[in-house]
């Protein structure tokens, strides 16, 4: 029998706790986590319990056996199963970090849920949504057509059942009248730390007044611009020497992660909107991520400053030069151990400036189709012979099958994961 999850709001008062706990060992269920919270200013009771069922007692038993206690205590609350996954739609405009980090942790299970599809106003990522399997829509957006887009938007969502809607740098402000309908049901990553430097250009009013931290938070939606509750935040430390620039460059990993965070609160259901505030329990064992991501930070250097160290640490002085077989284009650098291709003029194996094969998408020759990207590219090489040599480049954490060295390849920020494993030629993109 899966794990259940039950989560309850009320009016604060003696006795719920004890009538929960009593509910359910009288059903035979066994309590396995618990967290609780009493808003003593508000006078509200916040509680999420997971238990199992000892007794195969369904999840419609349980409702039933739980009416009375509800109705008794004002409560709001909602019975989940934790091996059902939350269906979301995601929503991204030009700037891609942020979904491309979402697939990759839905890909390899860091983030379960069922993505129903991707709604974008612009063409952009149409491809790397398609060679996931996942429906790309494309709805343009102007000032004449807006609530018609978004009558197609909430045909959408209805069509699929979307649970949650996440905005993931979608770069259009939502109406009023959409975000009270999902209400509690969008939530948004807005590239500032909340509640300061609020609207469409974050990094710029940072840096014009020169403060020493940069953030970013992921709060859900209401027709407040950027003032809805807000779930999670984090920061980094800047200094005067960097440049705006720089900023939106460290910015992009710490918007992919406390975005990240945020769903895994909500689809765990950890999340509780309290007027406008959020109360969000810790995560716990039966909803820890894998391989303790949790704990993952982003580094306070910027992309140019790895390049520049990654250059004087293997000797080289600045980008190399050349055509053809043997020689990096601008901004990629060659292994000392395995000298492969790093792009020459487009021959098998190697990834072209502003390309990037995609993990899944091979032909016959074994070879992973490319498309545009914003993300580097990492050729790997294996095998004996050139017939046998695969090329994998990806915007995540770079793997190469049957190397085990490459496990110990280590990231440090987005788009610039140094490769331990001294196999292939690494490219550093553009800010």
């Amino acid at each position: 029998m899966a794990d259940q999850v039950l989560t309850v709001t009320c009016p604060a008062r003696r006795g719920i706790v004890a009538a929960i706990s009593g509910m359910l060992a009288a059903n035979g269920c066994n309590i396995t986590d618990s967290a609780q919270y009493d808003d003593q200013e508000n006078d509200r009771f916040f509680t999420r319990v997971s238990f199992r069922s000892e007794e195969g007692k369904s999840a419609a038993e349980l409702r039933e056996a739980f009416e009375p206690i509800a109705g008794e205590f004002d409560m709001q609350w909602q019975l989940h199963e934790t091996n059902e996954k939350m269906k979301v739609l995601l929503m991204v405009s030009n700037f891609g970090h942020c979904l491309n980090d979402l697939l990759y942790r839905w890909q390899i299970g860091a983030l379960p849920i069922d993505i129903v599809g991707v709604i974008s106003n612009h063409m952009t990522y149409q491809k790397v949504v398609v060679n996931h399997d996942i429906p790309f829509h494309y709805i343009k957006v102007t000032k004449d057509n807006k609530p018609e887009a978004e009558a197609k938007m909430l045909q959408i969502v209805e069509d699929t059942g979307t649970e949650l809607v996440v905005l993931a740098r979608y770069m259009q402000i939502l109406s009023d009248d959409l975000s009270q309908k999902m209400s509690g049901r969008i939530i948004n990553i807005h590239h500032s730390f909340l509640p300061s430097f609020k609207g469409a250009n974050p990094y710029k009013q940072a840096y014009q007044r020169g403060v020493k931290l940069i953030g970013a938070t992921a709060h859900y939606v209401t027709a407040d611009l950027d003032e809805g509750p807000i779930i999670e935040q984090d920061i980094i430390r800047v200094t005067h020497a960097q440049s705006p620039e720089d900023y939106v460059s460290l910015g992009r990993d710490v918007e992919a992660q406390v975005l990240a965070r945020a769903i895994h609160a909500h689809i765990h259901h950890r999340a509780f909107v309290n007027g406008n505030k959020t109360v969000v329990f810790p995560s716990s064992s039966v909803d820890t991520l894998p391989n303790g991501w949790a704990d993952i930070r982003p580094v306070a250097v910027s992309e140019r400053d790895h390049e520049r160290k990654y250059h004087r640490r293997q000797g080289l002085r600045g980008r190399h030069s050349g055509k053809g077989r043997g020689a990096c284009r601008p901004h990629q650098i060659r292994s000392r151990h395995h000298p492969g291709s790093c792009g020459g003029s487009g021959g098998r194996g190697s990834c072209k400036p502003g390309l990037r094969p995609l993990e899944g998408q091979t032909n016959d020759r074994g070879r992973h189709g490319l498309v545009r990207a914003q993300a580097g590219c990492l050729d790997l090489r294996g095998g004996a012979s050139g017939a046998d040599r695969e090329t994998e480049c990806r915007s995540g954490r770079p793997r190469h099958p049957g190397a085990a060295a490459a496990a110990r390849s280590s990231e440090l920020g987005s788009g610039h994961q140094f490769d331990r494993s001294g196999q292939g030629c690494r490219r550093f993109p553009h800010l």
